[in-house]
């Protein structure tokens, strides 16, 4: 697999007058594609949200939001008022979307996807959006037929292997082959911040043995462990197939770099959202 080191130097600085930056993936590069995650700069949002918090959260005004979508979207030359969004529940459910669901979630929480943490669609111009802080953005790309999904994987959308349902529905509804997907596993809560009890670590037990689980993890004190939900996630995916050549893990913690991106754990669930946005362009 590849993995992407990330630093201040590698956030792309595109708009100075505003001071919207983004990661992006080298494994991206040159395809039909918008595939980026937003940092926390360039924003109006203030306090907890400071600054360009992504999501409808309670205790943001609604108007802020809207504001730093259209900033950041405005990089890419997409209206915010496109967008695609879910209220991410830290389920496995994903939602096949179309050019007619465009809009949904992106001006207010109430018409957005519910019950949703994936999007897919192989429509051009259909922005699909997830918000993270601390969980993990996945984004795949079926370079022969032309498909997207995007998937918001916490501890729980991993241990219930959103990655496989994802795979899984690409190859039976748009008859993808896993082996010609390229994967971008985003920024999350790194494995050396992310403390878990043993009931937690039972959950991951369930779906890996032993060997993967000293791969992803290690114990702790007292009877907790330490997660790498970026590489469980990444195991997933070579398990339904994914060529491991084909995955790029951008191992860059949020609680560390949680001046940079949004991290909950960090602040104690007083923050904001940074946004991954996923787009199928014209060759």
């Amino acid at each position: 697999m590849n993995f992407l080191k990330m630093n201040r130097d590698d956030f792309m600085n595109l708009n100075k007058s505003e001071n919207i930056s983004f990661l992006s993936f080298s494994i991206f590069k040159n395809k039909p594609l918008i595939a980026a995650v937003s940092t926390r700069s360039g924003g109006v949002s203030s306090g907890w949200f400071s600054s360009l918090n992504m999501k409808f959260l309670e205790g943001e005004k609604s108007e802020n939001v809207v504001e730093n979508r259209k900033r950041f979207l405005k990089v890419f030359d997409i209206s915010y008022k496109n967008i695609i969004a879910c209220d991410q529940v830290h389920g496995t459910e994903i939602k096949t979307v179309t050019g007619k669901d465009k809009g949904k979630g992106a001006l207010s929480p109430n018409s957005c996807f519910h019950g949703y943490d994936g999007l897919i669609t192989n429509e051009l111009n259909v922005p699909l959006t997830m918000c993270f802080a601390d969980c993990t953005p996945i984004f795949l790309y079926d370079k022969v037929n032309n498909v997207i999904a995007l998937c918001h994987a916490g501890w729980r959308g991993t241990v219930g292997n959103i990655m496989g349902k994802a795979v899984d529905i690409m190859k039976n509804d748009f008859g993808t082959n896993p082996e010609n997907i390229v994967a971008g596993i985003g920024p999350a809560i790194g494995q050396d911040s992310f403390e878990v009890g043993k009931e937690v670590y039972e959950e991951f037990l369930k779906i890996f043995d032993k060997n993967e689980m000293n791969l992803i993890s290690y114990e702790g004190n007292n009877g907790k462990y330490f997660i790498n939900l970026e590489k469980a996630n990444e195991l997933l995916l070579v398990k339904s197939k994914v060529n491991s050549k084909n995955i790029e893990c951008a191992d860059f913690c949020t609680k560390t770099h949680s001046d940079i991106l949004y991290s909950y754990r960090k602040d104690n669930g007083k923050t904001g959202r940074h946004m991954a946005v996923f787009m199928l362009k014209n060759r």
